[in-house]
């Protein structure tokens, strides 16, 4: 039976050895490169060796990860960092514990031949778009976007490859992939290069890291050290993700994991003192402030409290 925050104890391994802490960490999709690092850690026995008997659970048809979290269903999940300050200015308890990406891969989708070139050009477009995300809005209003349409993102490639005037929200670690293997050759405006650039992140709930600081730090710890090394050496994890997720492909995997690389999402500008798993203050400040001029955020809150540093900083070896 598990216990309400999901720590119930698992049988020691051999005798004397110390039990390990469940933790069930929910996806935000299936299993692809995207989470490649986690997985990466639960095969190489990170997460074991750190005292955790981690499972990973894929998204499923209308599966609400910041519900889940902070209801006790799941203990650790993943999501784009401006949802869960979002969802703590509803009143969620939840708190963003590492980030997944430096990086939102988030693009505007369009066909090579298209004339849109930057933001700007779609005025009196149509883009297709997932409703109510806040990167739309910021992009409407920051480029005065006054004669653009919003259709409904059906979340596949079938209106894009049919229509050479469709435009549409996408993963440039995705997507485009789909669009080459039916000879469809694609452009992306990276959503980040607008300034809208929130980070994706592991979250959790508050009362999790006030029953076991522990194991979140030791998920956290492994987890960093997982994404370091999937980035290098993806072939065991690559098999695992696809023995999970049969319709996944090595073509696909080798391409998204190389955009993770090409793009820097995962581990981020060095030079500017980003790197795997790393949180700065400064980020969410400038998410927040975003997220209040659009009034997506309708009233002040302590968004602070939406992230906390102390699980990944210093870094992880």
């Amino acid at each position: 039976m598990l216990l309400a925050a999901g720590l119930d104890l698992a049988p020691a391994q051999v005798t004397g050895a110390a039990p390990l802490k469940k933790i069930r960490f929910m996806l935000d999709w299936y299993p692809q490169a995207e989470t490649g690092g986690y997985y990466y850690a639960l095969v190489h026995n990170y997460y074991k060796d750190a005292g955790l008997d981690v499972s990973i659970i894929p998204a499923t048809a209308g599966m609400s990860q910041s519900a889940e979290i902070a209801t006790g269903v799941g203990d650790i999940s993943m999501a784009p960092g401006d949802q869960v300050m979002i969802d703590r200015a509803r009143g969620l308890p939840l708190v963003c514990i590492m980030t997944t990406m430096q990086h939102d891969p988030k693009a505007v989708m369009v066909h090579d031949e298209s004339p849109i070139k930057d933001f700007p050009d779609l005025q009196g477009h149509a883009i297709a778009v997932n409703p109510g995300t806040s990167w739309f809005l910021y992009i409407t209003k920051k480029y005065h976007l006054t004669q653009i349409k919003e259709l409904r993102l059906n979340f596949g490639v079938a209106n894009f490859l049919h229509d050479p005037n469709y435009i549409q929200e996408s993963f440039v670690t995705s997507e485009p992939f789909f669009c080459g293997q039916h000879g469809v050759k694609v452009r992306s405006l990276l959503v980040k290069d607008t300034g809208c650039d929130p980070y994706r992140v592991a979250f959790t709930s508050d009362k999790l890291i006030a029953q076991d600081p522990a194991a979140v730090q030791a998920f956290v710890t492994a987890s960093i050290k997982g994404w370091k090394q999937y980035l290098v050496d993806p072939a065991s994890t690559d098999e695992e993700i696809k023995r999970r997720n049969p319709q996944m492909t090595q073509a696909q995997l080798d391409y998204s994991r190389g955009k993770l690389i090409e793009y820097h999402f995962i581990d981020g500008d060095a030079s500017k003192g980003e790197a795997v798993g790393k949180i700065d203050p400064a980020r969410f400040a400038n998410q927040y402030k975003i997220l209040r001029d659009l009034g997506v955020i309708p009233t002040d809150y302590d968004y602070t409290k939406s992230y906390t540093t102390q699980f990944c900083a210093p870094a992880a070896p």
